[in-house]
């Protein structure tokens, strides 16, 4: 009997045994990872490009007269609005201007001459004058008249030339370039300087080919300076550089944020373009591979997904990626060795509803 009971038992242990050893294997068998949430990044598609402060054309300082320098300021010289730029000597024009002032003076005796014989000679019969007499006369009179006008005009233009020897500054800026030294002799319409308004300022910046399709893309980009402040595109370079492969961008601001820069100096500014499909993920769930960078995503089921993602920005401990993820995912953070498609998994800390992640 006792013997009997002991058998029993032996088979009633013997049957539970072969019922918990597969569960225990299979449980032992699922890989134990953890895993950390993923976040969502509203910022969209960032790049640096590099531009410089640049101006779309100088003003160009000419001369209205042929007269000789007289003053000119050296290239580099800071001007206020209205401050001398430079000065012509017009003593020679003031001769000039004397002679045609006699001239007309000349023309207006002749004129009042023949208005008045004229005007006498044809009160006359026609038996003490003829009609020719009286025609030429005419002729002498308005002829008189034209020249006088003429020589009106003359000296009308030679004066706004006088009252342009002097040259100011049209606003607050730089001279650029001195092309001339005084004691030099100029003609009528030779440039003087070359002039820089501190407001006309703006930045060229180098777009990339690899970026030239996403921005004629997407008219949604934005270009912040380092400030925060951002700026307007003015126009864009019909065609890339051959050299370079770069597009040029021109912006202007309306903060005046250029206007105390100076010509040629460097700047970066981020291009920022609206995107899909972008989140934050912790730099260890980054597997780095040579065809393509994925993490393990982890479903409601416990089944681990392979997800290909696009790197678009290191973060530190986090990397900026575009994937299809949300911010309810969770991506393992340890124990990806090993893993494969569809296999189930046990999480060790689910952090998946929470903030906790190392992800700032």
């Amino acid at each position: 009997m006792t013997h009997s009971l002991l058998n029993m038992l032996i088979a009633l242990l013997l049957s539970l045994l072969s019922t918990l050893i597969p569960t225990y294997c299979h449980a032992s068998s699922e890989p134990l990872v953890k895993v950390k949430p993923v976040q969502d990044w509203s910022s969209g598609l960032e790049h640096r490009l590099n531009c410089l402060v640049s101006l779309p054309y100088p003003i160009n300082i000419s001369s209205d007269v042929d007269a000789k320098i007289s003053f000119v300021l050296p290239s580099g010289s800071f001007a206020k609005q209205g401050e001398l730029i430079a000065s012509q000597d017009g003593t020679y024009l003031d001769f000039e201007l004397a002679q045609l002032q006699k001239k007309q003076q000349i023309e207006k005796l002749n004129m009042t001459h023949a208005q008045q014989e004229f005007a006498r000679l044809s009160k006359l019969s026609k038996q003490h004058v003829s009609d020719l007499e009286l025609n030429q006369l005419a002729l002498q009179r308005d002829t008189a008249k034209l020249n006088y006008l003429n020589l009106d005009s003359q000296i009308q233009e030679l004066s706004k030339r006088l009252s342009n020897l002097a040259h100011y500054a049209p606003s607050d800026g730089y001279v650029l370039r001195t092309l001339v030294s005084p004691g030099m002799f100029i003609t009528n319409g030779a440039a003087i300087v070359e002039f820089a308004t501190q407001q006309a300022k703006e930045l060229t910046c180098e777009l990339p080919h690899a970026l030239l399709e996403q921005y004629t893309a997407n008219t949604q980009s934005e270009f912040i300076l380092d400030s925060g402040e951002r700026l307007t595109l003015e126009r864009s370079a019909a065609n890339v550089d051959k050299t370079s492969q770069m597009l040029n961008l021109y912006f202007s601001s309306q903060q005046q944020s250029f206007a105390n820069l100076k010509i040629a100096q460097r700047l970066q500014v981020t291009m920022r373009t609206a995107a899909n499909n972008l989140s934050i993920i912790p730099s260890e769930s980054v597997i780095l591979a040579h065809g393509q960078n994925y993490v393990w995503q982890i479903d409601k089921q416990l089944k681990a997904i392979k997800i290909p993602i696009k790197i678009i920005k290191n973060l530190g401990d986090a990397f900026v990626v575009q994937a299809a993820l949300t911010s309810a995912s969770r991506v393992v953070s340890l124990g990806q060795n090993g893993l494969k498609e569809q296999v189930s998994v046990r999480i060790l800390n689910d952090q998946a509803n929470t903030h906790d992640a190392g992800v700032n």
